[in-house]
């Protein structure tokens, strides 16, 4: 899998972007920490889409990092990206 995610937080946005093949790409999943290791999924989204709004999680007031995961269609491999703060 040649695709690549980046990931950036502004307010109550999280957006990201793809580098690579789109076609490669079976969705995302978001996921949040209070240390930059223990993770916690807050949701997936379809490989279309750029942006999660994150208000709907009602997170408690913190400094989180926050991971997006390029998940792969089968047999490819899944990329995570660097954390958001």
């Amino acid at each position: 899998n040649c695709a690549g995610v980046a990931a950036a937080a502004s307010g109550d946005l999280l957006s990201w972007t793809l580098s690579g093949e789109q076609n490669t790409i079976a969705g995302f999943e978001i996921f949040a920490s209070l240390d930059g290791y223990n993770l916690e999924k807050l949701a997936e989204a379809p490989a279309t889409a750029r942006s999660l709004d994150l208000k709907p999680f009602a997170l408690a007031p913190a400094n989180y990092s926050l991971f997006v995961k390029a998940v792969g269609q089968a047999s490819l491999a899944n990329k995570m990206s660097p954390a958001a703060v």
